[in-house]
């Protein structure tokens, strides 16, 4: 049987090895975010997500201290540094709690985003979410108490273990029902034509991919808690995977949202050039590789927009507005 430090060293490793995949992510995801698409030119400073750049710093910062702090509970463990460990405990509990809510809050707003900010959407979602803060702020009280009044650590116990049960069902509840009102939304894209529909189902299968991630890993730790009455391994090594697949998912949409993007200016762009070629055969085909952002001038000297949206034919404005409230409100448009 598999001791209380040998499981604690085992979720420590398995957390080192999900950080550094969590590390490659995070260097994509700041290329997309710092840089234009094209080239490895830097952005000016007010075509920069600060929202979406700050929330991947902070989720950076949350994880390093995180595994920081892990280390530093082994080797107290090791050494029997009980009162270490339970204060250790408190931090921890109070960090990755956070994170938790963070990337909560995050697929929530991506719903509430997709469905054009109707509020009934995400009612059931918040109840949910503001559960779990609950459960957070009784977790964070009952582990300080059990190390201010040891002699009644049984019933806090008791009871610490009940909230985290409800803690782990409430963020299910939220993962599952997040997830599957993003994928609802999905299907009527799947049967519209329009110059924006090829973006917002990107944009959606992204957010449903990343819904469907958080969605396994809080099933399969709420069912070994369920299964278990105390922190062994398998909460300890789920609780460190579920830890760090939240900073994977969160790097991971932004790069698959930003290379789309970048994938559809560039289509843009060719198609608004061929239809200008095809306009005006005076243009010279230069202009298919060396074509401005704005504008071109071809050789009689008139002026030629160029857009890097596709001719909207047939796009209701109500597709439109939901690919703009998509971009904004879930902070993709980096």
């Amino acid at each position: 049987m598999v001791t209380d430090i040998e499981a604690k060293v085992i979720a420590l490793a398995v957390q080192a090895i999900m950080f550094g995949l969590y590390l490659a992510t995070l260097a994509h995801c700041l290329r997309w975010l710092v840089y234009e698409d094209e080239g490895w030119k830097l952005r000016p400073r007010n075509r920069i997500n600060w929202v979406m750049l700050g929330l991947t710093l902070a989720i950076f910062a949350f994880s390093t201290a995180d595994l920081s702090i892990s280390l530093r509970m082994v080797t107290a463990s090791i050494r029997g540094e009980n009162v270490v460990v339970e204060i250790i405990l408190v931090i921890t509990c109070v960090m990755e709690s956070t994170m938790f809510l963070m990337a909560d809050a995050i697929l929530i707003l991506r719903c509430w985003a997709i469905y054009n900010k109707l509020w009934r959407i995400i009612f059931l979602p918040l109840l949910f979410w503001f559960t779990s803060l609950v459960c957070t702020t009784l977790l964070v009280y009952w582990t300080s108490m059990s190390i201010l009044d040891p002699h009644n650590s049984a019933h806090l116990t008791y009871l610490w273990w009940n909230a985290f049960r409800i803690f782990w069902a409430s963020r299910f509840a939220t993962n599952f029902y997040s997830t599957g009102a993003i994928i609802w939304q999905m299907v009527p894209l799947m049967k519209e034509e329009c110059s924006d529909c090829g973006y917002i189902f990107a944009t959606c299968r992204a957010f449903a991919e990343s819904g469907i991630l958080y969605t396994i890993t809080s099933t399969i730790i709420l069912l070994s808690v369920l299964l278990t009455d105390g922190l062994g391994l398998p909460v300890w090594l789920l609780s460190a995977i579920d830890f760090s697949m939240a900073g994977i998912v969160f790097n991971l949409i932004l790069i698959r949202v930003g290379q789309h993007r970048a994938w559809e200016k560039m289509r843009g762009y060719t198609l608004s050039t061929d239809q200008n070629s095809q306009a005006d055969p005076t243009l010279s085909s230069s202009l298919h590789f060396r074509v401005s952002f704005v504008s071109s001038t071809n050789h009689s000297g008139s002026h030629i927009q160029l857009t890097h949206r596709k001719p909207a034919t047939g796009s209701p404005s109500t597709v439109r507005s939901r690919s703009r409230e998509v971009n904004e409100l879930a902070a993709v448009e980096c």
